[in-house]
């Protein structure tokens, strides 16, 4: 166990509720009971019984939550002791982050990154993992890049964060093999991405021919996925959407030889950036975090 699991099961208890909880976390449900799953192995106990008003915690897990409570007290005053026997001055760091990446990952990270870290001032910007994020990782202007895919020629320090199936959206379940009877809704910055490419292969080995011409362009992939929910069409992403879109129905699309095409979710660094210690806790508390709450 360690400190996010002190804090999920702190929460628990002062929520009782798993719905409650996850939503103060900032993560989905299944994603807090994978966590309490984790635990439950880890101490060889089962710690929640669930009711109809919400959870309560067994006799068991009762001892589990007090070691919790208490090692979280106790590292508190251990942190603390520490800021107030040794000056710190101020320290930060600059982060990219993709867009879309952001819109699912940022918030509870940093989150729980400056609950860690209070001395610790987070510069952020997003912007697109094709053009921007690798630009500003290259020149220096970031430390840390967390972006889809490695679309940088990058041969320095860079960890799998997740990996995630391309596929189609449409508003209801629809056969793949008709959608060229459908309107495409395209997002305009997909348009010369490695992404396409890899959608165009896909639509020429499955139709035999080329894409059909959009219907509809708009700016975004939101956008795009805020027409499909009204019918208007479908359109192509990953399933990372799938999170913030569960009213669409998804369905991945598979390479030549049946695998499922996917595409990652990077953090990259070069390894001179672990010597800054606010670039290392900030890389420690991705790791961590990712390790408990896949996404």
């Amino acid at each position: 166990m360690n400190n996010l699991d002190w804090n999920v099961l702190k929460t628990i208890y002062e929520e009782k509720s798993l719905n409650k909880a996850a939503e103060k976390l900032l993560i989905s449900q299944p994603s807090l009971t994978y966590r309490i799953k984790r635990i439950e192995t880890e101490v060889g106990a089962k710690i929640l019984t669930r009711h109809a008003g919400g959870v309560n915690f067994t006799p068991k897990g009762k001892i589990v939550l007090n070691y919790a409570i208490e090692m979280e007290n106790r590292f508190n005053a251990l942190r603390n002791q520490l800021q107030n026997e040794s000056y710190q001055e101020s320290i930060s760091f600059k982060l990219g982050c993709s867009t879309v990446v952001s819109q699912r990952l940022l918030a509870p990270l940093l989150k729980l990154f400056q609950s860690q870290h209070p001395e610790i001032k987070v510069e952020l910007i997003t912007g697109s993992s094709t053009t921007r994020i690798p630009k500003l990782l290259h020149s220096g202007a970031i430390q840390i890049a967390i972006m889809r895919d490695n679309n940088v020629n990058w041969d320095e320090c860079q960890h799998v964060l997740s990996e995630d199936a391309y596929g189609i959206f449409t508003s209801s379940p629809f056969p793949l093999k008709d959608l060229n009877k459908l309107s495409w809704i395209q997002s305009e910055g997909t348009r010369h991405t490695k992404s396409y490419r890899i959608f165009y292969d896909w639509w020429k080995r499955n139709f035999c021919d080329e894409p059909p011409e959009s219907i509809i362009m708009v700016d975004t992939i939101e956008a795009c996925l805020q027409m499909v929910s009204q019918g208007l069409g479908w359109t192509w992403a990953t399933e990372l959407h799938v999170h913030n879109h569960s009213e669409l129905h998804f369905q991945s699309i598979n390479d030549i030889n049946g695998h499922p095409i996917t595409r990652k979710t990077v953090l990259l660094y070069k390894d001179s950036q672990l010597s800054n210690p606010a670039v290392k806790a900030f890389i420690d508390c991705t790791l961590d975090y990712i390790k408990a709450f896949p996404l």
